[in-house]
């Protein structure tokens, strides 16, 4: 397995990447019955060799990130962060809550702290950051930065929440556009068919936003074509055409 995952990491390198991360917070259970992901927090000595083969094979920093255990009271975070460290991670993340929570109860960010305060490399805190207070919070407690997921499903604008350091509301008109601008981004990597029953659970995450009408994330789920339910979001946010347009030339910009 390390030299598997250095050569994973040569390639990513290879394809341009800044960094490369070793997952071992994944807890589904196809991931975890293959070895990977949070199984790997039950191996030290395997996750260690794995950094370091890695960090051996590349010249851009290595981080890994962990969530805090297998069982919802464990510590395993706490003595596997600075193991890691020593074998080769420029950096970890942590997502304090355990493997068998998956995704309930909450995280438990007085684990971020105390590992900040064990390694001199940054510590970068996930899990149930939603607001600037919070993200304040955690870096006033010793976290280098904050790594947003599902709190940004639906609402991108927390990013620049965060970054700018004052709340924003975006107009009707913004979120249909960024609403739209998500669904042709998702077509044009999936494909349509795959598109339309992958965005199903994202229209309620963008319309909580903009005071769009209430059975609006119901036609939409129900349309027969990506390009009905664009025409549905347009109806109920006209003004939107002109950004999506400003949307798609700033994508065709970042990408080359």
């Amino acid at each position: 397995m390390p030299a598997q995952a250095a050569e994973a990491a040569r390639l990513a390198e290879a394809a341009g990447a800044d960094i490369v991360d070793l997952n071992l917070g994944c807890p589904v259970r196809k991931v975890m019955t293959s070895g990977a992901g949070s199984a790997l927090l039950e191996r030290p000595d395997l996750a260690c060799r794995i950094v370091e083969a890695m960090a051996t094979a590349v010249s851009v920093p290595v981080s890994a990130k962990l969530r805090r255990g297998i069982e919802p009271d464990s510590r395993t975070c706490i003595e596997l962060g600075p193991l890691l460290v020593e074998a080769g991670a420029q950096a970890l993340v942590l997502h304090p809550r355990a493997q068998r929570q998956m995704y309930g109860g909450s995280a438990d960010h007085s684990l971020t702290a105390e590992l900040a305060s064990l390694v001199k490399v940054p510590v970068i805190a996930s899990g149930d950051i939603r607001s600037i207070e919070q993200a304040r919070t955690l870096i006033a407690e010793g976290a280098t930065a904050v790594m947003i997921g599902r709190a940004a499903q639906g609402n991108p604008w927390l990013l620049r929440e965060i970054l700018s350091g004052s709340e924003q509301d975006p107009s009707q008109a913004e979120v249909a556009a960024e609403l739209i601008h998500f669904m042709r981004e998702a077509a044009r990597e999936l494909g349509e068919r795959r598109a339309q029953s992958f965005l199903k659970k994202f229209y309620g995450w963008y319309l909580r936003r903009g005071r769009f009408p209430r059975q609006l994330r119901r036609e939409l789920v129900d349309a027969s074509s990506l390009a009905s339910a664009e025409k549905l979001v347009l109806d109920a946010a006209p003004q939107a055409k002109q950004l999506v347009t400003g949307l798609e030339r700033e994508s065709e910009r970042a990408s080359g």
